[in-house]
C-alpha cells in the first residue's frame, strides 16, 4: 500500500514538474517574439528610409548629369534623346537593310542555281526528234514516162489538177515532181492523189477528181487518229474529242520549219518536269504546253499573220478547257504572268522553239523571204516565186513568164537591182535562180 503510494506521488510530481517547463518556454518563446518583431520593423522603417534616400541621390545625380550635357551640347536633354533616338533608328535601318540585301542576294543565288536546275532537267530529259516542215514535197518517178501521162494533152491533165488541188506543180528534167503550196495540209493530199494516181495509173479528169476526194476524205479521218494518238501519250485526261481534229491539223502545220504538233507535245513534256520539281499539277501544267498553239489548227488559208491566240482562246473555251489553260494561251507571247502556269507555258514554248535543231528557218529570215517574195512577185516578167531561207543567205527560184524565158540575165539583173534597194539585200545574200519549167515543154 505505502508503495502505490509513493509511485502515484512521483508521477503526480513529474508532470508537475512538465507543465512548469512547458509554461517557461511559451513565455520566453512569446518574449522572444515580440523583441523579433520589434527589431524586423524598426529595420524595415530604416531600410525604407535609406531607399528614400538613394533615390533622392539619384535623382539629384540624373538632374546633374542632364544639366551638365545641356551645357556642354547646346541642347535641351529631351533634344538630346531624339537625336540619339533617331541616330539608333538609322543604324537599326541601315542593319536591316543589310541584312535584307544579303539575304536577298543569297535568295536570288538560290533561285538562280534552281531555275537553271529545274530546266537543265526539263531540256536534258526532252530530247526529242523535231521535224521541220517546207512547203515543198518531192515525188520520186520510176518511169519518166509518167511525166507525160500526168501532163496530157496540151497541159490538160496538169493543169486539172493544179485547179482541184490548189497546189502549184513543176516538172523537172530530173525523174521526179515537185508540188509546192503554202497550205501543207492541201500539199500533202496533192502528194497522195498523185501517189495514188501513179499506182493505178489514172491520170484523166475523172480519175483525178475522185481520187482527190478519197485522199482528202482519209487525210480529214487521220486527224482525228492523230490527235487521240498524242492525248493518250500525253495521258491527258477529261479532253473532249471533238479537240482530236484540231490536234490533228497541227502535224501538218509548221512554224519557221518547226512542225507545230511536235513543238506542242515537247513544250507539254518540258512544263510536264518543271511544275513536277515546283509541285505544282503535272496534269496542268502539260495540258497548258500541249494546247498553248492549239489556235494554229484553225487557220485554213496558212495566212502567218493569222491570230491564233483568239482562235486558240475560242476553242478552249467552246471545249471546256481548264481556266489555267484558256489563261495560258491568252498570254504564252506576253510579259504578264497572271499565275505560274503561264510562266512555265512560255517557258517550255522557247525552249522548245529556242533548242539548237529545233527551227532551222530563224523568225528574221522567214520575214526577209516574205519581203524577198513580195518584190520578186511585182515584177512583170515574173509567174511565180519561191525561196528558201537559210543562216546567211536566201535563194530565190523565179519562175519566169513564158514570153521572158529568152532575157533571163536581163531579168536576174533587174531582180537584184531591185531586191539591193532594200537593205537586207545584197548580192552577196542572194541568189537568184530560174526554175525549167517551160509553157512549150507542157504543151508538148
Amino acid at each position: 500500500m505505502d508503495k502505490i503510494v509513493t509511485i502515484s506521488i512521483t508521477i503526480i510530481l513529474v508532470l508537475i514538474s512538465l507543465i512548469a517547463l512547458m509554461l517557461f518556454f511559451f513565455f520566453h518563446f512569446k518574449k522572444t517574439k515580440n523583441s523579433f518583431t520589434n527589431s524586423f520593423l524598426e529595420n524595415e522603417e530604416k531600410n525604407k528610409k535609406y531607399i528614400e534616400f538613394l533615390q533622392k541621390q539619384i535623382e539629384k545625380l540624373r538632374k546633374n548629369y542632364k544639366s551638365s550635357l545641356e551645357k556642354l551640347y547646346g541642347y535641351k536633354f529631351y533634344e538630346i534623346e531624339k537625336e540619339i533616338e533617331k541616330d539608333l533608328k538609322i543604324d537599326l535601318d541601315n542593319y536591316k537593310n543589310e541584312k535584307i540585301m544579303e539575304i536577298d542576294h543569297q535568295v536570288n543565288q538560290h533561285k538562280n542555281e534552281m531555275a537553271k536546275t529545274i530546266i537543265l532537267n526539263a531540256i536534258e530529259s526532252n530530247c526529242l526528234k523535231v521535224t521541220n516542215e517546207t512547203s515543198t514535197g518531192y515525188i520520186l518517178l520510176n518511169d519518166e514516162n509518167i511525166k507525160a501521162k500526168f501532163i496530157g494533152k496540151k497541159g490538160k491533165n496538169i493543169n486539172f489538177f493544179k485547179k482541184t488541188t490548189k497546189v502549184d506543180v513543176m516538172i523537172e528534167k530530173e525523174p521526179y515532181i515537185s508540188l509546192s503550196c503554202p497550205n501543207p495540209i492541201r500539199k500533202q493530199i496533192a502528194i497522195n492523189t498523185i501517189k495514188h494516181m501513179i499506182k493505178s495509173d489514172a491520170f484523166d479528169e475523172n480519175a483525178i477528181t475522185n481520187i482527190y476526194k478519197k485522199e482528202r476524205a482519209k487525210l480529214l479521218i487521220s486527224f482525228d487518229e492523230i490527235g487521240e494518238q498524242y492525248v493518250n501519250k500525253l495521258k491527258l485526261k477529261k479532253i473532249n474529242e471533238n479537240l482530236y481534229t484540231y490536234i490533228g491539223r497541227l502535224q501538218y502545220r509548221s512554224s519557221y520549219s518547226q512542225n507545230v504538233l511536235e513543238h506542242c507535245y515537247e513544250t507539254a513534256i518540258i512544263a510536264r518536269k518543271i511544275a513536277k520539281q515546283l509541285k505544282l499539277n503535272e496534269d496542268l501544267a502539260t495540258m497548258c504546253g500541249f494546247f498553248h498553239d492549239i489556235g494554229k489548227s484553225i487557220d485554213y488559208d496558212y495566212d502567218y499573220d493569222y491570230d491564233h491566240v483568239t482562235q486558240g482562246i475560242e476553242l478552249a473555251k467552246k471545249y471546256h478547257l481548264p481556266k489555267e489553260v484558256v489563261t495560258a494561251i491568252a498570254h504564252h507571247h506576253d510579259q504578264i504572268f497572271p499565275n505560274a502556269y503561264v510562266i512555265i507555258t512560255k517557258v517550255s514554248d522557247a525552249i522548245s522553239a529556242g533548242r539548237k535543231g529545233a527551227r532551222t528557218i530563224s523568225e528574221i529570215g522567214y520575214k526577209q523571204a516574205k519581203i524577198a517574195e513580195d518584190i520578186c512577185k511585182k515584177n512583170l516578167c515574173v509567174s511565180g516565186v519561191y525561196t528558201i531561207s537559210g543562216t546567211n543567205f536566201l535563194k530565190i527560184i523565179i519562175i519566169p513568164k513564158r514570153n521572158y524565158f529568152n532575157r533571163l540575165a536581163e531579168l536576174k539583173f533587174d531582180l537584184l537591182n531591185t531586191l539591193k534597194k532594200n537593205k537586207n539585200f545584197t548580192e552577196s545574200n542572194v541568189e537568184i535562180i530560174f526554175s525549167n519549167i517551160k509553157e512549150k515543154k507542157i504543151n508538148s
